[in-house]
């Protein structure tokens, strides 16, 4: 009660299995205690501030438990969402279905030291579309930050820590690593994609509404599922459309999937392609439209040739999740290749001369085929084996004005432009300079 005076909080007295009036009053068993309180206290200042503070405390409007009444649980829903109105807070949405997040609850929760008194910062990082999941004066606290992408928005917020009373907790999600790097935190987390069983499972739930999948839906099912590649976002996107639909309808969606992304997954993944710079930029869209799964160590030699300074670059996208390094070995997810895909292809979807990037055989095929508006084009990667003849313009390479690199799979002949990477699997690899 003196928190209510002094500091202006807001109280909501439960009267559980007692009655109000007796709080008020104290009468019945409150009478019977005060009555002994009163006779062997020797306080009886702090006795006449008890009465005083539940006569208050029963004069407030509450919530009267009784024995026989109402199932407690029901009772406990009413009175969160009371407070939750009075409080105007925004409940933390989590969604349902939370399939193997079990596993990743105990393994945050031993780097938290929930047992211990200091004050920790976690940071959780991952790529986008995987769920990474304030509330000042020295105190114990629990905050979650999430989905952060900028220093500035953490040094607002944090500072030094020093407001933060000992045994605080405080989490970050962002996708990018760098930036729990430089904020100190004290222990980091990266969330893995979900397993395949864990994704099956998932999609499952969302698209058929139990465990397994339809029968008829088993074949389309594996299909969708490895098209997501376990990322969560994608999964639930997709369900979403195809739940309830036929199998025509699916088989369209699969065919569709193929040549242009949803956008509600593209424009989530794109949030950290916006986040580069330029050089940055060109550097993701080289490595999704012409390198594939290469050596670190033999990309940057190449990007290095075209001033895209690859070192710092490359380690710029592995710190955003936009590629791994394993085993010193780039990788990228496939959605966000595709991602990248779809980039090249904005502002003119249908005509591949004017990309930046060709590299399916058959909009390479349509650009050759002209003579105009190809200078745009800067990377070329061309798979001579899922053509069946090459017609082009001979004089159309003169018109590239812009070109920078050349990749040519054959099987016939091997021509390198550095000896040092002959052992590459590229049938022939140009490096173009202006």
């Amino acid at each position: 009660m003196d928190c209510q005076k002094d500091v202006g909080h807001t109280v909501f007295p439960i009267f559980y299995h007692v009655d109000p009036s007796h709080v008020r009053n104290q009468t019945g068993c409150f009478g019977e205690a005060f009555a002994g309180y009163e006779e062997n206290w020797k306080d009886k200042v702090k006795v006449g501030r008890w009465r005083t503070a539940l006569r208050e405390a029963g004069n407030l409007s509450g919530w009267h438990l009784q024995p026989q009444g109402r199932y407690e649980t029901d009772h406990i829903k009413k009175t969160t969402n009371m407070i939750f109105r009075q409080l105007n807070c925004k409940r933390l949405d989590v969604g349902t279905n939370l399939v193997g997040i079990d596993s990743h609850i105990n393994k945050v929760n031993l780097l938290l030291h929930m047992g211990s008194n200091d004050i920790r910062i976690i940071g959780i990082y991952g790529v986008g579309g995987i769920d990474r999941g304030a509330t000042m004066i020295k105190k114990k606290k629990f905050i979650v930050l999430d989905d952060f992408d900028h220093l500035e928005q953490l040094e607002c917020l944090l500072g030094n820590g020093g407001w933060l009373g000992e045994g605080s907790r405080v989490i970050i999600t962002t996708r990018n690593k760098h930036l729990l790097t430089v904020q100190g935190v004290d222990d980091m987390y990266e969330v893995p994609e979900l397993n395949f069983g864990e994704a099956k499972e998932l999609f499952n739930l969302y698209a058929f509404q139990q465990n397994v999948p339809k029968l008829e839906f088993i074949n389309l099912s594996r299909r969708m599922i490895s098209y997501c590649q376990d990322l969560l976002l994608a999964l639930k996107v997709l369900c979403s459309l195809l739940f309830n639909k036929t199998i025509p309808q699916w088989e369209s969606e699969l065919h569709k999937l193929e040549r242009q992304p949803e956008m509600k997954i593209h424009n989530v993944l794109k949030r950290s392609y916006d986040g580069l710079d330029r050089t940055e930029k060109n550097i993701l869209l080289d490595v999704a439209c012409f390198f594939g799964d290469e050596g670190k160590d033999f990309v940057s030699r190449i990007l290095d040739g075209c001033n895209f300074h690859a070192k710092i670059g490359l380690q710029k996208l592995n710190d955003m999740c936009i590629i791994t390094i394993p085993y010193n070995k780039i990788q990228m997810h496939d959605l966000i290749r595709r991602m990248a895909w779809e980039i090249v292809r904005e502002g003119y979807p249908h005509k591949p001369k004017k990309w930046s990037r060709l590299r399916d055989p058959h909009d390479i095929d349509s650009a050759l085929t002209t003579h105009k508006g190809i200078h745009r084009v800067e990377t070329l990667s061309l798979d001579l084996c899922k053509l069946k003849r090459v017609r082009f313009n001979p004089n159309v390479l003169a018109k590239m004005t812009s070109l920078r690199l050349v990749k040519v799979h054959s099987g016939v002949f091997s021509y390198f432009y550095d000896e040092d990477i002959a052992d590459k699997d590229y049938a022939g690899t140009i490096i173009l300079k202006g």
